[in-house]
């Protein structure tokens, strides 16, 4: 089931960010996310979360700050619910970064309909790694 993120599923998804990025957020850095103003976050649960998508819209446009799934749960479609939804919820284009390295959430989010924009060179710093700006046009 997806629904909106709630300030008590930080710790659960602070353990899926854990196992999913070289450069976790803090357990804090997810609880500010239920005070986003613009935020658009939702979360997957299934006995406890498996998935989440953090982000952003402003009217004009949306960004997406973080998307995971936890490794367990891979390769079901939950993360492509979670874009389905977070579609669904914002408007304008939507923008991300994504490491160089990652190639697969890259593919990931050509399959979803995203096209490379850009490179930022020194994006990510732990470990260090460009970054491929990809946006979706709608």
């Amino acid at each position: 089931m997806i629904r909106r993120f709630d300030i008590a599923d930080a710790p659960s998804v602070y353990e899926t960010e854990k196992l999913c990025f070289p450069d976790p957020w803090s357990e804090n850095g997810i609880r500010a996310e239920a005070d986003n103003a613009l935020g658009v976050s939702l979360v997957c649960e299934e006995d406890g979360i498996i998935g989440y998508i953090f982000g952003d819209c402003d009217g004009a446009s949306s960004y997406i700050s973080r998307i995971a799934v936890h490794p367990a749960h891979r390769r079901k479609g939950t993360a492509a619910e979670l874009m389905r939804i977070f579609m669904q919820l914002t408007s304008g284009d939507i923008s991300l970064e994504v490491r160089q390295a990652n190639t697969g959430a890259a593919a990931f989010y050509e399959k979803m309909g995203f096209e490379r924009i850009a490179l930022r060179k020194g994006f990510y710093s732990d470990p260090p790694d460009d970054a491929a700006v990809m946006i979706l046009r709608r």
